[in-house]
């Protein structure tokens, strides 16, 4: 985690090779296995409308299979996902809310050599069924709601269309992406808990 800072530690050691202290970044590490440790999964909420068929488009996709459930109501979004979202871990899959209160799970079976599930929602549910490509989400066509309940008050509130609403990655899954040199894709996953910002820095300065 923290790959952002890890690059721009990068940065400023390649401006300021003069400083000696360039040479260094403080870090801080833990067990993503550690009882206590969580990996939680960070939501997706489409800000614009999708096509109105947008949910025949992905039940269209070679393999995915759309169900219609009952929304959460005055259900909490998580207990909703946990009776609904969470035994689907072994595929691809994840929920669906829109601003109407129509709620649709969706899933697929995994088979060797697929990518991550965040990657595969990513290219064929964002991307190929409702043409939101990375550049459209870099500028802002999505949001990143890291809580359930969050995505649930955007689309409710008309902040947004459609919350997606998605399981979390293995621990496993990430070390595998790790060891192959590769990144996530953006936002993929959420460690809790954090460390409290500020508690310690760093001096860079000669003196």
């Amino acid at each position: 985690d923290g790959h952002h800072r890890y690059e721009t530690a990068l940065g400023f050691r390649a401006e300021r090779s003069d400083l000696a202290g360039a040479r260094y970044l403080l870090g801080y590490f833990a067990n993503a296995y550690s009882r206590g440790t969580s990996l939680l999964p960070i939501h997706r909420v489409i800000r614009a409308a999708p096509p109105a068929d947008w949910t025949e488009r992905v039940a269209g996709l070679s393999g995915w299979r759309a169900t219609r459930c009952e929304p959460p109501g005055e259900t909490p979004v998580a207990d909703w996902l946990a009776h609904h979202l969470t035994p689907l871990a072994d595929r691809h899959a994840f929920a669906a809310e829109d601003a109407a209160g129509e709620a649709w799970l969706f899933q697929r079976p995994r088979s060797a050599g697929d990518a991550l599930s965040i990657r595969v929602i990513h290219e064929e549910i964002l991307a190929a069924a409702l043409g939101i490509d990375a550049t459209a989400i870099r500028d802002g066509a999505v949001a990143f709601p890291k809580s359930a309940a969050e995505a649930a008050r955007m689309v409710r509130a008309g902040e947004g269309s459609v919350a997606l609403y998605l399981n979390p990655l293995r621990a496993a899954e990430v070390f595998e992406v790790t060891a192959a040199g590769e990144v996530l894709p953006q936002k993929s996953t959420f460690f809790y808990p954090k460390l409290p910002s500020g508690l310690l820095f760093r001096l860079l300065a000669e003196d």
